[in-house]
């Protein structure tokens, strides 16, 4: 499996949107690239599905 890692930084005025989103990295496993990084903000995890579409596994607000 593929997985992308995006970066999300909140906004104050969440208008039309909670966070502005930045896309990383694709990673073959999120949970190693997760323990070896460790980041210090949030990040939402989308798994690259056999239909090639994103699937949101991990949202930004969600707990480690």
């Amino acid at each position: 499996m593929k997985y992308l890692i995006v970066k999300c930084e909140p906004l104050n005025d969440a208008w039309e949107t909670d966070a502005h989103r930045i896309p990383l990295t694709l990673v073959d496993d999120w949970q190693k690239w997760q323990k070896n990084f460790k980041p210090k903000y949030y990040y939402e995890v989308y798994e690259f599905t056999k239909n090639n579409n994103f699937k949101l596994i991990k949202e930004w607000e969600e707990e480690e």
